[in-house]
This record gives C-alpha cells, structure tokens and sequence, in this order.
C-alpha cells in the first residue's frame, strides 16, 4: 500500500456527510484511487461505479429504502457537493497520469499475449514479482520477424551493505518503470542497428543485486526509521523467463547481454539461461558490457546481503566473478562465444571499485590508471578462451582522464573507436568473424571516437 494511497483514503472520508449513502461514495472514491494507484485510470473508473452501484443495492436491500428516493435526496440536497467532488476526483485523477507522479509501478506497455504484434512491446508482470521498495515489477518482450533473441539485462547500480540500502537512488535504481531504454541502443527499432529486428526480452532492473537477489534485506534508512531493500532480482528473473520464453519459439540464436550491473546479470545467469530456456539452440552468445569490479567478499556478499542461490556463485573463487561466471559457461558450453566490450578507463566502476575499496565514492587520474590495468589483465584472461572476443573503447569524461562508462545502450551503434562501431563489432561476431577491437588502447591510450559506416546488412 502507497502512502498516497491512505493520504486520499482520509482525505475523501473528510468530506463524509451524515448520509449513509454519502459515506458509501466517499469510501467509493478512496478506493478508486487505491485501485488507480496500483492499476490505472480505466480501473479506478470501472470501480468507482461498481461500489457506488453495489453501495446504492446495500441502502436499498438492507436498509430498506427505495433507491429513486435515495437518488432524490442526494441530488436534491447536495447537488454542488456530489458534482464537484466527482469532478475533481476525476480531474485529478487524470492529471496525475499524465504528469506520470504515480509511474514507480506503472506500465506503459500492454500485457503479453499470444498473438502479439510484432515490432511491438508488451510487459510481463508476473505475480510475486516486485522492486526494491516492494511494488510490482514487470519485464518487457518484443517480437521480431527474425529468428533470434536477444535476452537484455538492465544496469542500474548496487546496494551492499546497510549502508549503500540506505543510500537509495545515490547507488542503485530501486524504482521499476518503463524509462525509455527499450527503445535505445541494442535494443533500437532503428533499421541501422544491426538487431532491431531480433527478438528481445528485457529485464528491467531495480534491486540492486545485480540480478541474483532472492532476500529481503533488513536496514536502516537516512531517517532513522527501519526499512526492507527487496534483493528480489533472481526471483523476478525467473517468473520472467518462465513466461517470456514461451513468446520465443524456437530461436537458431540466442545471445545473452546487459550493460553494467546487467552486464554482472548475463554473466553470472548465462549458463542457467542456456541449460533451462535455450538448451538446442544451436548458437549461443554472451556479450558483457562495462562488468569489472574485484572484491575478495563478493560471495559473501551474494549470500548474506542479497541471497544468491548457491549454484551461481559456487564457480566464485576469487575477487572476479564476472571472469569465474564467464570461464564456467565457457566449459559447460564449449560452442558459446564470449564477448566483453567496455571502456578502458571507466569513470562509473572506478567509482564504484574506490566505495568497495574505501568507503569513498569518488575517482581521480591515479584510479583510472589501477582500473586500466585491471581491465587489461581481464581481457587477457578472457582471450585465453576459444571464441572469445572484446570491444574496448574510449572516450573523454569532459576534461578528465576518465572514459564513460557502459555502450550498449547508447551509441551502441551510432559512434565507434577507429571507424568501428559496437554494433558492427558484434554483428560480425555472431556472423562468426570474432574479432578484438581497441587493445591497442593499453598501449597508446589515444581515444579517437567517430562516427563509423554503419552496418552493411545486405552482405
């Protein structure tokens, strides 16, 4: 329950006359915008004059009153009243969705249903399903007319500790909403982005767990007052799956991707997702983006702060789980193609890497050289592994040494390092030319970002 919810709740009994039916209105009302809340419009409306019919059946069955009269006296002594309350309810009503105040739970997508239309998106709201305050979440699903999917985890920070829980939206997205991100990017309509028309189930992310959160984790907000962080993101990864792949038929490719805490998500889940949804697909990706944060804890931190089921962190070693995930995938999949891109001095992970590091959510020139050189050695390690290939690029941060951070959901295709966009990388990737791209940059550290050919789909 909102507390706007029990806000209008009492708002609308303060208009209570000492009419029967007038309490049953008031409490119609209430419970319209309960249900708008939570709902939409369309059902707070369809509500609304279900109670106010069945409070009118009440007065007249049980308290034996002629509802004509009950009408006369309603309209006959509060005419102003009854028409500026339901007036107002509804003017209200309709201002909120537009202004979009009440949007933390709201979709903006139609349910999915077989018989979809393709090129279109349609939500998944599975039931039990919810974000990090514990309001409804939903993944998203769009067909298209080739047969591959593409299965799209979201980034949005992470939360562990009390601490960084009660820290809120300053480290991790804890709303879920439909923000306009499955319309860029990868996941673009745009005929230039060589995957506009795979389809794409997308999971959204907002419970910063990175994707593999089965607990509610108990803390401490800014106010002082005790709080529950819903790490729900494995749980509402697999009621999506569970009824996303059924709208996938029977794909010849599956490729598995996610920018930054997404890119922890495909890591760590594409072994699952290959065994449990796409087991005879006969080719299969993973491409991780901006993933590269080293943390002797980070088991223990899966467990006790977001409970991780086991099977996902049971490969995890050492202080890299990103490379451990990918490297398991690799033995249980021999075939599957392992794709890295990231930039090579990433201002957002080394801020990230200095809070895990020393409590300190800042980066600087000397922060950026450390996280060069860890990234490095990352790739090296990852192309020890057959079918493996990276994409590292650069950019400046303004005037700083620092480059931005995540690409596949921004000018995935639109720019590239040296003439070659992400997307053109990728392309050729699935089309089995695996290739590295900007490993050059450990050496020169020159970015050059421009705007490359596009994509040649015809050939």
């Amino acid at each position: 329950m909102h507390i706007e919810s029990m806000f209008c709740y009492g708002l609308f009994n303060f208009i209570r006359m000492n009419n029967v039916f007038c309490r049953c209105f008031s409490e119609a009302v209430s419970a319209s915008i309960i249900l708008f809340i939570s709902s939409g419009l369309i059902s707070a409306i369809s509500i609304f004059f279900s109670l106010l019919f069945l409070d009118l059946f009440y007065i007249t069955i049980y308290q034996e009153c002629n509802p004509m009269d009950v009408l006369k006296e309603i309209f006959s002594k509060h005419p102003g009243k009854i028409a500026v309350v339901v007036l107002l309810v509804f003017i209200s009503l309709f201002g909120i969705q537009k202004s979009g105040f009440f949007l933390a739970s709201e979709k903006k997508y139609p349910e999915a249903h077989i018989g979809m239309e393709k090129g279109q998106w349609y939500s998944i709201s599975p039931p039990f399903a919810v974000d990090s305050l514990g309001d409804p979440w939903h993944g998203l699903v769009r067909l298209g007319s080739e047969n591959k999917v593409l299965v799209y985890f979201y980034g949005g920070g992470m939360s562990v500790s009390e601490e960084t829980a009660a820290m809120g939206d300053d480290m991790y997205v804890h709303h879920s909403k439909d923000t306009g991100t499955e319309n860029t990017g990868i996941a673009s309509s745009d005929e230039h982005n060589p995957f506009h028309d795979w389809t794409i189930l997308a999971i959204p992310y907002s419970t910063g767990d990175l994707h593999i959160g089965t607990k509610e984790f108990s803390y401490t907000d800014s106010k002082g007052n005790p709080a529950i962080l819903h790490h729900n993101g494995y749980n509402n990864f697999r009621l999506f799956m569970d009824r996303a792949v059924r709208y996938a038929g029977s794909p010849d490719t599956v490729l598995v991707a996610g920018w930054s805490a997404g890119g922890f998500g495909a890591a760590f889940l594409a072994d699952e997702i290959f065994t449990d949804c796409f087991p005879n697909v006969p080719e299969k990706a993973v491409l991780v983006d901006s993933a590269l944060l080293q943390y002797d804890a980070w088991k223990k931190t899966a467990s006790e702060v977001w409970g991780a089921p086991s099977g996902i962190t049971d490969c995890w070693k050492g202080d890299n789980p990103v490379l451990e995930s990918l490297q398991n995938c690799k033995k249980h999949w021999p075939n599957a193609k392992i794709l890295y891109t990231g930039s090579y001095r990433d201002g957002g992970l080394v801020q990230y890497q200095n809070y895990i590091d020393t409590g300190n959510f800042v980066s600087d020139e000397a922060l950026g050289d450390v996280f060069e050189k860890k990234l490095e050695d990352m790739v090296r390690k990852l192309l020890e592994l057959p079918d493996a290939g990276v994409y590292i690029w650069a950019d400046w941060l303004g005037t700083s040494s620092l480059t931005p951070h995540t690409i596949l959901w921004t000018q995935f295709y639109s720019k590239g390092y040296n003439g070659e966009s992400c997307a053109s990388w990728l392309y050729s990737a699935m089309e089995g030319d695996i290739h590295n791209h900007g490993l050059e940059l450990f050496e020169k550290g020159i970015p050059v970002l421009t705007e490359p050919p596009l994509p040649n789909l015809s050939e």
